[in-house]
């Protein structure tokens, strides 16, 4: 066995069988120059001589040599020679070198002188052969050939035979012990069996304890080698071999030229070469319980850059491989698994792990078991499987299978590149396969990877993939997913397919995250930083169940398309960048503290964000269009928001999250009210931030709002919303209507100022305030001022109050005008309208065709209506009043009755502005009215005169007639005039005393009225004092009828005007 370092261990066998076999060369020579002294002597004395001569000469010459020898010669003659018991001592240590029972040669005499055999036999030879450090023999009675002989020795013709031979070597290296049993005819035509005893050897930093047996039958080129080795121990700094035997059969291919350089030794073994191995220690791996199988062809061309090559099969079975360093093991893994790009992929970083550490902990110890065809050639290495590579490790297990017509391993000696082409099954973490896998990577030496230039892949799982990290899980559902990892240009990793997905991802954490589609990512040189993804959705919906956020509040129920990932994600060192198109996004956000949410969904939105891993802070912008809110609870129940577009920005330091959110107009409603088109700008923190709001109109289920500019400011801070805001009158100077308000989990107080109003014929009217009041008041001026709270509560109606100030108010209704009207209504409730019991109302003038003077009204607002308790108005000694009544709102009619008592009828009659007109006397009346809508109607109203009194009526300046006087009466009644009686009529009313006069009033006021007067008594100077009756009857519009009395009756008019009521 050779133990020249710079050779590999497959020739070692081979190399030193040849040594030790030239070493036997030598001592064949030396035995064959005591044989041709002895034929010299037979020569010299004849074949008488007697035997013990010879052996005595040949002792003689020996000593001579410094050899003490033994010897008995049994035969010696012209053809042969047997010679017995022959040892030989070195005088100078007294040791024996060579011993041998018996020694047969064959020959011709003529050429035994020469030196040339027929054939020799050695029975039992033992020889001591010395041997110096570099292999050369050293012993002197080896070199007796080249003194005692003129020729060369050579292999005898008929053959050279070694029965149970032994060699005893003595080297610096150790002292092997070899049984060698052959048949030699030529160096290159023999066989032999050799045995090696259990030995010990160190060479060159290398310990051997082992033996062989070797089985050599050579013929030419062609040798045939069957051998058994076992190996106790084999040890070097970079290798250890313990309890190993290998057999060996089959043809050994060599040039044997003498000398024999292992150097430039070219050679082949084709065969079988099987053996067990209890553990092989080498620098990289470690084999423990190995056991293999080798059939096929072993070279070595030493002119070749790689001068071994391998083509054959192989079984292999080892119950343990470790690798020596487990940093390798790691590095090993960590490039296989992709981990370096993996593990800054958002979703796969989380699961890169876990993967690296399995598949680091098959490669650091393992049992291993494939049968595969090997090719090794100068410039390509080839490994094909026969049958999976099955690696397992405890509970985990690594399957490795071919491609259909592709070896699994290929290096490229020239290019220093591995290519692995293989399908792959690994049940743990999870169970998981790779189908159509291809990895190339840079190799120098065919094994060490320095780089993976390529991946590519189908990757799929069975069953949910779930870690825990920093006490927190995470969880992919089975996919599918096409892998593709290259190196080419720069470095690109291609991942395509869905996932269903549980985890912390850029901005917090997810559950149920779905999606599916191509992720692109590009990766910088090793040891670079800067990454950057991007996304090509397959499926545009992308669906999140929840997502728990830094904040206090959380998103539930996400859905989006995402319609723009180009640039999706970037990692900068510490610095991460997102980047997306969204649109129909909708989602609910949940409070978790106090379960408040609310929905949102956003139209086409495009959001950014920046987040520095080193400083943890997150800075998001959003660009939306289309955002609607809806919530049961946030800030209050019912409330809604629309915003046609706007931008959010937030970010997140350790001080916490601050916020800017911008619209131009924005939609809120809740059940109080609404407004819409406001601007708005909010910034803060979720739990302190500020509102700042200008335009947009009120509307309200309680009360009309008139469309104001409103500006203000709302604050949030410890649960609680403090506001202000100023609401602008326009036609009003833009008076301001100052509002400030709280108001914390749902409940809280609103107060409303209004310092003066001033209403204006061509300016502000009340009817823009309050529609309502449209066709019921005209012409409207005068001041108003309020002062009003108003409290909520969840659960709770709306409560309210304040007081309303109405100063010298002038307008006009339909049952006339009113001037100087003056008011304070204390309110207990504004929704609706309620006072704090009875209020006052004073007007100065109320003419509904009568002039009513310092009126006062005694009133209650009531959620129903108006309660009228009193309504009076003095008319001298007398008054013009109401009786009490209650004004229903909703009621399609509501009923008045006014009265008259003690009123001067001459008062009555300026009223009306007729000067020619005059009478004395006092009435009293009753007028029922009924009001629907703009109808009023007199229901059977009536006036009264009862005490009597002197109408006087003068047409025209003409004198008394005295036609109706004395004799003239009779003479006047005759003269058959038609207008007699109009003329009697109005000279009787120029002094007419009444006793009882009557008069009543039926109909609408502004349609057909029927008006009767019924009054009797006498003047003195008219038909001798003869008492008579007038009964009048009018019917037509009251207003036409009073009109020619009374400018006021225009009222009316102007009113059924402004409500486009043609006037009849």
């Amino acid at each position: 066995m050779s133990l020249q370092s710079d050779n590999t261990s497959k020739n070692t066998t081979s190399g030193r069988g040849l040594r030790k076999k030239w070493s036997v060369r030598k001592w064949l020579g030396a035995g064959s120059l005591c044989v041709l002294l002895i034929i010299v002597i037979g020569a010299v004395w004849t074949w008488s001589n007697r035997y013990s001569v010879l052996e005595s000469y040949v002792v003689s010459l020996l000593q001579d040599q410094g050899i003490e020898a033994e010897l008995s010669i049994k035969t010696a003659n012209l053809n042969e020679a047997i010679i017995d018991n022959i040892k030989l001592t070195y005088q100078s240590d007294g040791k024996p070198f060579f011993t041998s029972d018996r020694i047969e040669a064959d020959y011709l005499w003529k050429e035994a002188i020469q030196g040339k055999m027929k054939r020799l036999r050695f029975v039992q030879p033992q020889a001591r052969i010395t041997l110096d450090e570099n292999f050369k023999i050293v012993d002197d009675w080896l070199s007796l050939k080249s003194e005692s002989s003129s020729g060369g020795f050579s292999i005898p013709e008929n053959g050279l035979f070694l029965e149970d031979a032994t060699f005893n070597l003595e080297t610096p290296y150790g002292f092997p012990e070899i049984d060698v049993s052959a048949t030699i005819y030529q160096t290159d035509e023999f066989k032999a069996t050799l045995v090696i005893d259990e030995t010990d050897l160190n060479y060159n930093g290398w310990a051997l304890n082992g033996s062989a047996r070797l089985d050599l039958d050579v013929e030419g080129d062609r040798k045939n080698i069957e051998s058994l080795i076992r190996i106790r121990r084999v040890e070097r700094e970079t290798l250890a071999l313990s309890e190993a035997t290998f057999e060996v059969s089959g043809i050994l291919t060599a040039t044997t030229t003498l000398p024999i350089d292992l150097e430039t030794l070219d050679m082949s073994f084709n065969g079988q070469l099987s053996g067990t191995a209890d553990r092989l220690k080498t620098q990289p791996f470690t084999l423990a319980g190995s056991l293999f199988n080798w059939t096929g062809e072993i070279t070595r061309e030493t002119s070749l850059s790689s001068p071994i090559g391998l083509d054959g099969q192989i079984e292999l079975l080892t119950e343990q491989f470790t690798f020596a360093d487990k940093s390798r093991a790691k590095d090993l893994a960590t490039m296989l698994t992709l981990s370096d790009a993996l593990s800054k992929t958002p979703i796969a970083q989380h699961f890169a792990p876990s993967l690296t550490k399995t598949l680091e902990g098959v490669l650091e110890q393992s049992e291993i078991k494939t049968t595969a065809d090997i090719n090794f050639q100068a410039e390509n290495a080839f490994i094909s499987l026969l049958s999976p590579l099955d690696v397992v490790r405890d509970e985990t297990e690594l399957l490795i299978t071919p491609a259909l017509g592709q070896p699994v391993y290929e290096w490229d000696r020239v290019n220093n590149r591995v290519t692995a082409t293989f399908g792959a099954a690994l049940n743990q973490p999870i169970p998981m396969t790779l189908k159509e896998t291809r990895i190339e990577a840079a190799s120098e030496n065919g094994w060490q990877l320095s780089d993976i230039t390529r991946f590519s892949g189908d990757m799929a799982t069975t069953k949910s993939w779930q870690v825990t990290s920093n006490k927190e899980s995470a969880r992919l559902a089975p996919f599918k997913a096409s892998i593709d990892y290259s190196t080419a240009t720069s470095r690109k990793l291609n991942i395509a397919g869905g996932v269903d997905f549980d985890g912390r991802v850029p901005g917090g954490y997810v559950e149920g995250f779905k999606t599916g589609g191509q992720l692109n990512l590009s990766l910088p040189p090793p040891g670079k930083d800067g990454l950057s993804l991007s996304y090509v959705p397959k499926i545009k919906k992308v669906v999140v169940e929840a997502l728990q956020t830094e904040t206090d509040w959380d998103l539930k129920g996400i859905t989006l398309d995402l319609i723009d990932g180009k640039k999706i994600f970037a990692l900068n060192g510490n610095l991460a960048t997102i980047d997306a198109g969204l649109e129909n996004a909708d989602f609910t956000a949940v409070n978790k503290r106090d379960g408040r949410d609310f929905n949102m969904t956003l139209g086409n939105t495009r959001a950014k964000g920046v987040l520095n891993s080193r400083t943890e802070t997150q800075n998001w912008a959003l660009v939306f269009e289309q955002a609607q809110m809806q919530s049961d609870s946030f800030p209050v129940e019912g409330t809604t928001g629309n915003a046609p577009k706007g931008t959010l920005k937030v970010n997140r330091t350790n001080g916490g999250l601050t916020f800017n959110f911008n619209s131009d107009a924005v939609d809120v409603a809740v059940p109080q009210g609404a407004v819409q088109g406001m601007s708005v700008a909010v910034t803060g923190t979720p739990e302190d931030y500020l509102v700042e709001h200008e335009g947009g109109s009120f509307t309200t289920d309680a009360m009309e709002i008139p469309d104001w500019p409103v500006m203000g400011t709302v604050k949030f801070e410890a649960g609680m919303f403090t506001g202000e805001a100023i609401a602008r009158v326009p036609k009003a100077n833009n008076t301001p209507v100052n509002i400030s308000y709280n108001f914390a989990d749902g409940a809280g107080t609103a107060h409303v100022v209004l310092e003066s109003l001033i209403f204006e014929p061509a300016g502000l009217q009340p009817q823009t305030l309050a529609p309502a009041l449209a066709g019921k008041v005209a012409a409207v001026e005068g001041t108003v001022s309020a002062d009003m709270l108003f409290e909520f509560a969840p659960d709770i109606p709306l409560k309210s109050g304040g007081v309303l100030n109405i100063m010298n108010m002038n307008f006009g209704t339909a049952p006339g005008p009113v001037t100087g009207l003056n008011t304070q209504i204390e309110f207990s409730s504004l929704m609706p309208f309620q006072t704090k019991g009875r209020q006052i109302l004073t007007m100065e003038n109320f003419d509904p065709g009568i002039p009513l003077d310092d009126g006062i009204i005694e009133y209650e607002l009531v959620p129903e209506g108006v309660k009228i308790y009193s309504a009076l108005w003095p008319l001298n000694l007398g008054a013009f009043e109401l009786d009490p009544f209650t004004w229903l709102y909703g009621a399609e009619e509501n009923r008045v009755v006014m009265r008259l008592d003690d009123v001067s009828i001459n008062e009555l009659l300026q009223t009306f502005g007729n000067e020619k007109l005059e009478a004395t006397g006092t009435v009293r009346g009753v007028f029922p009215i009924v009001i629907r809508g703009l109808n009023v109607i007199v229901d059977d109203g009536y006036l009264e005169a009862k005490d009597g009194g002197v109408i006087r009526f003068v047409a025209d300046e003409t004198e008394a007639d005295d036609r109706f006087q004395g004799d003239k009466i009779l003479e006047t009644w005759s003269s058959g005039d038609e207008g007699v009686y109009n003329d009697l009529a109005k000279e009787a009313l120029r002094e007419f005393n009444y006793r009882e006069l009557t008069a009543s009033i039926d109909g609408p006021l502004d349609g057909d009225v029927e008006l009767g007067v019924v009054f009797n008594g006498a003047n003195k100077k008219v038909l001798n004092g003869q008492p008579f009756e007038f009964d009048i009857e009018v019917q037509g519009e009251l207003f036409n009828i009073l009109r020619s009395f009374n400018s006021n009756a225009q009222i009316k008019s102007e009113l059924l005007k402004k409500e486009g009521v043609a006037e009849n």
